[in-house]
């Protein structure tokens, strides 16, 4: 089954522990990105893969794309003020993580010294304390059903999260679990 097989970005260095080196098949692929053509290879193993061991692959498809997008917005003379490294958005809006991401997350924590991982863990305890602490709107209490033909209005929620000015966990500890 493809979604067990281990892939890797070809050409491309990984800090990955579980990088599969021999790759047994390659997967090429373009995409056209705002009129300009990204080809991508991906290497595909035959060692069995963790559902978080495809992130940094989609990272750094997601980085190769973001280069395209920013190249481009600079050439029409606009402007991203977001740049890597930059923490604003986890300061200030409630930012979503993929489950493949969160799991990454876990690992990436757990493997750092334990001075920082129990300080990023003591962290993630407060926010969480602070968001359990706090009223929920009167629209989520509400609604009684969540469903897929009654989504929650992750609009609401994200202003929810934002007023009560809480800094994701991660930024507040100068992250370094750049994934």
């Amino acid at each position: 089954m493809a979604e067990n097989r281990l892939t890797t970005l070809v050409g491309e260095p990984t800090r990955t522990k579980n990088h599969y080196n021999n790759p047994t098949e390659i997967i090429g692929f373009k995409l056209d990105i705002l009129g300009k053509r990204v080809n991508f290879r991906i290497g595909v193993g035959k060692g069995r893969a963790r559902l978080a061991d495809n992130v940094p692959l989609a990272r750094t498809l997601c980085s190769k794309i973001t280069d395209v997008v920013l190249k481009k917005t600079h050439s029409d003379g606009g402007h991203i003020p977001c740049r890597k490294g930059c923490s604003a958005c986890c300061s200030h809006c409630l930012v979503p993580l993929s489950v493949p991401e969160a799991l990454r997350f876990k690992e990436e924590i757990d493997a750092a010294p334990a001075y920082r991982r129990e300080s990023v863990w003591g962290a993630c305890l407060r926010a969480a304390q602070l968001i359990l602490s706090q009223k929920l709107p009167k629209l989520f209490l509400h609604q009684t059903e969540i469903s897929p033909a009654r989504p929650v209005d992750l609009n609401l929620v994200s202003n929810w999260y934002t007023n009560l000015n809480l800094a994701c966990p991660l930024s507040q500890q100068r992250c370094v679990f750049h994934l």
